[in-house]
């Protein structure tokens, strides 16, 4: 049986088997909505149970899933790439911090010693213009030392001064540096932050009417000046990662409906039980995909089942099929020894009621029978020779050679060879002289015996539409 082909129902026109189209457990398959079905146990309805439809939808969620995993890992990627950038940016002000505090003591140290040459100078210039005369030379460089001086004073004071000023060089503090205002602007290259925490809105303890994250500035394709940055909107209470904002962050708050807000692309690893996307909560429909992609493999492993089921089931009605022609064999062979009997027993019958008959006939008189068995034996003397004149009794053993005629019956038959025409059905023969070579006959009423096909291998015996048996492959035919 390993060359079986069993084909259940199918269509290529027809979505959904028509309800009472499918006996029950019956399968069928629809190429056109590339799903597999089974009749109910009612046979009233069909059961959806599998099929490339819901393979499709399980790959398609896989997909949806790994999309969905890539962009969490994105979103995670660019936020530790914020948090390494923002802890730069600290230690850098730190440092900034230190180095400006450093300058301060530097240069107020260097305010004081020059203001003490500034007095000592400005007597020197008293005592020389006493001795002008005699040290003029003195003089004319007390005042050069004078001027040199004043310069170095006003190079430090443009250093760093009390309400302000601009430094040039570099600016070592050592110590903390505490700057009070309202703006600060870091303008450098490079920002190098050691403390691994970024304290944001650390004074923002009455209300929650701000919003708080960290904001860049950058030229976009149309060359236009925009922002991008990662915060928390004090309106929503919700975290956003934009991009093309071409308004300023003023009053500390951003909007989310005008200038060109737009969400920017995170890539990133996420672990979460909640997943919103687009208004939705994807682990919920992340679940419900797995839970139907698991459902369906229980539905394939069914249909396994089934399908096995079925062919234990095809192959005990081949092996009913086999025993149900041996009984039919049977019963013929037995119908045929019952029709041997019969006309044994009618022949048997035949001969008593001619016994009867002839006894009556010759106790009613005597006379008769003495005349009858003197004719008898008369005629059976003249037709001893010829056999046609008999229709009872045993032809002696020289007379069974020749041609013989108007024999009627024969009795039981115990030897010889039949070498006569075709014997009919209605005469205990089956109306042929020869049969298909491994065919199997099969009755056709009062007419010759008929004989299929030979079958070939895997095929099993079956009727056709018309109610014919022929030998074939299972097929469950279309819908």
């Amino acid at each position: 049986m390993s060359n079986t082909i069993i084909q259940i129902k199918r269509s290529s026109t027809t979505g959904t088997p028509p309800g009472g189209s499918l006996a029950p457990a019956e399968l069928a398959y629809s190429y056109v909505s590339n799903k597999l079905f089974i009749g109910s146990a009612d046979g009233l309805d069909t059961i959806a149970v599998g099929g490339k439809y819901f393979l499709d939808q399980a790959n398609a969620a896989y997909d949806v899933i790994n999309s969905a995993y890539g962009v969490v890992n994105a979103a995670y990627t660019s936020s530790n790439a914020n948090y390494t950038l923002t802890n730069s940016a600290f230690t850098v002000l730190n440092a900034a911090y230190t180095m400006a505090n450093a300058n301060y003591v530097v240069t107020n140290s260097a305010y004081t010693v020059l203001n003490a040459a500034y007095t000592s100078s400005n007597a020197n210039y008293v005592l020389t213009n006493s001795a002008f005369t005699v040290l003029n030379a003195g003089y004319t460089m007390a005042n050069a030392g004078y001027i040199v001086a004043n310069a170095a004073f006003d190079h430090s004071n443009t250093r760093f001064a009390a309400n302000g000023g601009t430094i040039s060089g570099g600016v070592n503090i050592i110590g903390d540096l505490s700057v009070r205002g309202n703006t600060y602007i870091v303008d450098s290259d490079t920002l190098r932050i050691s403390d691994p925490l970024i304290y944001l809105a650390g004074n923002n303890y009455v209300s929650d009417v701000v919003d708080i994250g960290f904001v860049a500035n950058y030229v976009n394709a149309g060359s236009v000046n925009a922002h991008t940055g990662l915060f928390r909107s004090a309106g929503t209470k919700e975290y956003y990662l934009f991009q093309e904002y071409t308004g300023e962050p003023e009053s500390n708050h951003i909007d989310i409906a005008g200038n060109n807000f737009t969400l920017a692309v995170l890539n990133a690893d996420i672990i979460t039980n909640n997943l919103w996307l687009n208004n939705a909560n994807a682990y919920v429909w992340v679940k419900t995909n797995f839970d139907t992609t698991n459902a369906a493999y229980t539905m394939a492993n069914m249909n396994y089942t089934v399908t096995n089921a079925a062919y234990t089931m095809a192959n005990m009605n081949y092996t009913t099929t086999n025993a149900a022609y041996a009984v039919v064999n049977a019963a013929y062979t037995m119908a045929n020894m019952n029709y041997t009997v019969t006309n044994a027993a009618y022949t048997a019958v035949n001969a008593a009621y001619v016994t009867v008959n002839s006894a009556y006939t010759l106790s009613n008189s005597g006379y008769d029978v003495s005349n009858a068995a003197f004719y008898t034996a008369n005629v059976a003397d003249q037709h001893a020779a010829n056999a046609s004149y008999m229709n009872v009794g045993t032809v002696p053993s020289g007379r069974i050679t020749g041609s013989y005629t108007g024999i009627s019956e024969v009795g039981i038959l115990t030897g010889g060879t039949w070498q006569a025409n075709t014997v009919q059905v209605a005469y205990g023969g089956t109306g042929n002289t020869t049969f298909t070579v491994n065919g199997v006959l099969f009755g056709s009423g009062t007419g010759p015996l008929q004989v299929t096909d030979a079958g070939t291998e895997g095929q099993v015996l079956q009727a056709n539409f018309s109610g014919v048996p022929v030998f074939g492959h299972l097929d469950g035919g279309a819908f």
